[in-house]
């Protein structure tokens, strides 16, 4: 909710100002690199129609979130929206960490047609040991 003062500008004008020249990226590589010196994971989610979706039938409408309240249009599911929508935040990692997640894209395996090490020529004489038992095998 954005309150205009008497002049018509924004009060949140120099929230909105910070948001916006803040470096994201900057941000995600520190914490990663501050997870990982402690040996944690970070894991990325994505957010879309989080705040929308119902926790309880699935159903994604702009007209389930009423200001602080989240009311379901199709199954009548109520709940606090942020709270709903950070806990469908969460469900969406824990998906991503089981590997049942639909938005999990694993690269399809690539079948190798050559047996040569790419980016390394192999001409006779060049050939390492473990080139030859890949050629053998």
């Amino acid at each position: 909710m954005t309150f205009k003062l008497k002049n018509g500008q924004s009060r949140k004008k120099g929230l909105n100002r910070s948001i916006s020249d803040a470096s994201w990226a900057e941000l995600i590589l520190k914490i990663e690199y501050l997870a990982g010196k402690q040996g944690k994971i970070v894991i990325k989610v994505n957010p879309k129609h989080s705040i929308q979706e119902c926790r309880n039938c699935g159903q994604i409408d702009k007209s389930n979130r009423d200001g602080e309240k989240f009311i379901c249009t199709q199954c009548g599911y109520m709940t606090h929206a942020d709270i709903g929508a950070a806990k469908t935040i969460r469900d969406r990692a824990f998906s991503l960490v089981r590997g049942d997640s639909p938005e999990l894209k694993r690269p399809k395996q690539r079948k190798e047609t050559s047996v040569r090490p790419r980016g390394k020529r192999t001409e006779p004489g060049n050939l390492s040991n473990q080139d030859i038992k890949a050629v053998m095998s």
